[in-house]
């Protein structure tokens, strides 16, 4: 096993091997990481049939593995696991706050979860707002072209709730989609009344499921239930097509709720961090993370 950095991966290569994965997710194809990551190199072996993609950034000379935004987890590729996998990483990284689908020898996981549908089972709260999304004035309709103002009314409406679109970081959303679209790899809906947009829903196209990225709309249209509508149709959607519907996983309990109630089950992953940086190090992560306060 080697890691490379980006310049001298062969991707043709490593996006093969990502698109051939079991129960891939897209999250380490070249296309996602280029959108998403600082910087990013991966540890795989010489034919390119086992790896694991390695995004990071560089503060004060120091290389820290991380989970991008927008990328829910690093995930190991090629259907085994990676012998010594932790020894790789830590002998690349001094620093890391990385999450990822693999349990790894380490004794301070953090466990998370995100949610997937195999088997559509809504339950009452489901059934009584598409019921009230079927008597509104309201239409859902796919956005074939120009997504940038589904996207801009997206970051607008979460900008209050989600950190992310506080900041330069929801950057890295609008490049992501604006990338996946050249590669046809993206479905967004928005929500119109009057042809007036209220909202809209962004769903990511793997081979194997959908995977929904971000949504939002104004609150009449939540309350008539234009979310639930969209979400359950493009499940259904999914479902035919013989793939996995896939939540994408979210901390907020309420996200979680809403997501429990179309039958999905609940599937774990871990986060794992060190920090083995010299203390000037430590110290001025700490004194920039004070005056960003």
């Amino acid at each position: 096993m080697e890691v490379i950095e980006r310049n001298k991966i062969d991707v043709d290569r490593w996006d093969h091997l990502v698109l051939s994965s079991s129960n891939h997710t897209l999250f380490s194809l070249s296309t996602y990481l280029d959108s998403v990551a600082e910087n990013w190199a991966v540890l795989v072996n010489e034919d390119y049939t086992l790896g694991i993609a390695l995004p990071y950034t560089i503060r004060f000379g120091v290389k820290t593995l991380y989970t991008p935004f927008f990328m829910r987890y690093i995930e190991v590729l090629g259907g085994i696991e990676i012998d010594n996998l932790e020894n790789y990483l830590k002998s690349n990284f001094v620093s890391s706050k990385f999450k990822i689908r693999t349990q790894l020898l380490l004794d301070n996981s953090i466990v998370f979860t995100f949610q997937e549908v195999r088997l559509l089972k809504i339950n009452q709260q489901v059934k009584r707002m598409l019921v009230k999304s079927s008597k509104s004035d309201y239409e859902i309709r796919e956005v074939k072209d120009d997504f940038t103002e589904v996207l801009k009314l997206i970051e607008n409406e979460l900008s209050s709730k989600v950190e992310v679109f506080q900041s330069d970081s929801k950057k890295y959303i609008e490049r992501l989609v604006e990338n996946l679209k050249s590669k046809r790899l993206i479905k967004i809906y928005g929500f119109y009344q009057s042809n007036d947009l209220v909202g809209g829903m962004i769903f990511i196209l793997a081979q194997n499921r959908t995977i929904y990225l971000k949504g939002a709309a104004i609150e009449n249209a939540r309350s008539q239930g234009l979310m639930y509508s969209c979400m359950n149709n493009e499940i259904e959607n999914t479902l035919q097509e013989g793939k996995i519907f896939d939540f994408g996983g979210s901390s907020i309990a309420g996200v979680k709720r809403f997501n429990l109630n179309f039958g999905s089950d609940e599937i774990e992953y871990y986060e794992y961090e060190w920090n083995h940086a010299p203390w000037w190090w430590r110290l001025l992560k700490y004194i920039r993370k004070k005056i960003k306060k």
